[in-house]
């Protein structure tokens, strides 16, 4: 419905969070505004939290451990992290609400690198993101956005897999 809507007008409806919380460009920071901005954005994403949560619980009780682990497993960290990003792909959350699945994923062994692909796959290869963008802005945004976007989830997931793997050894 927001997609054919957004076609329709290219224009984004929505509020913008910093200016229910009274934020100016140039204001300097102050305890009101953080916690005027944390009840708006609480107010707009306890949704997708909750059913973040609903999803997390449910994976841990009902999908088999070794099926899981064995998806995002692969031979290579990069590939384990290109699994993880695929896996994103149909969850569409932010980050927030992504986290309580990473850390399901976490808790049934899957790699390092698939789980941290999966958790910033969430926001940065959104499809529905990526849509509302190519609706609203230029298709060169949309070009950087998804190609930044993958080479983050997959090499950035990978070298932060490898150093958290190292540290760990330590």
């Amino acid at each position: 419905a927001k997609v054919s809507g957004l076609s329709a007008s290219r224009h984004w409806g929505g509020h913008s969070t910093l200016s229910a919380a009274g934020i100016r460009a140039g204001q300097g920071p102050s305890w009101s505004a953080a916690w005027r901005f944390t009840t708006d954005y609480g107010l707009a994403v306890w949704k997708a939290l909750v059913a973040a949560l609903i999803i997390a619980a449910a994976m841990q009780s009902l999908v088999p451990r070794d099926w899981l682990v064995r998806m995002l497993s692969r031979r290579r960290p990069t590939a384990s992290a290109t699994a993880g990003g695929m896996a994103a792909l149909p969850s569409m959350m932010c980050t927030c609400c992504s986290a309580p699945i990473a850390v399901s994923l976490t808790r049934c062994g899957a790699p390092t690198s698939a789980v941290l692909a999966y958790w910033l796959g969430n926001p940065l290869l959104n499809p529905a993101v990526l849509a509302f963008l190519a609706l609203v802005a230029p298709w060169q945004w949309v070009a950087t956005r998804a190609l930044c976007g993958a080479l983050l989830v997959v090499f950035g997931s990978t070298f932060a897999a490898r150093w958290a793997n190292s540290q760990k050894s330590d």
